[in-house]
């Protein structure tokens, strides 16, 4: 199972999940975990130019969902009410944590999720 943990200097959990630099992805099996890669948030990276796509709210995640593909879950300290009913739609759950450390955040997943 992969999950991505949003995060500005791979450290840290990003508290804005959709302003993150980049997302850290965690691959999971058998509550061991591998951070496999580190990818740029395309959303991040593309607001403020033209490129920019929108949708009926004027605002869309399509982006960073293209940026974290694959993942099955988001690990946040926190998530805004537009960006989780986008993850809900794209079928990406929804893990928050108290943590503020990546790693701390990927143990706290992997002790309080039933992992397969």
């Amino acid at each position: 199972m992969k999950i991505a943990i949003p995060s500005n200097d791979s450290i840290n959990i990003f508290k804005r999940t959709g302003r993150a630099e980049k997302f850290v992805i965690a691959e999971i099996n058998d509550s061991k975990f591998n951070i496999v890669d580190t990818v740029l948030n395309q959303h991040t990276h593309e607001h403020g130019d033209h490129h920019h796509h929108h949708d009926e709210h004027g605002h869309s995640h399509d982006d960073l969902f293209e940026s974290i593909a694959g993942s099955e879950f988001v690990v946040v300290n926190v998530v805004g009410k537009q960006l989780k009913t986008d993850l809900e739609k794209n079928a990406i759950g929804i893990f928050k944590t108290k943590e503020t450390a990546v790693e701390a955040g990927i143990l706290d997943f992997i002790s309080n999720k039933i992992i397969k």
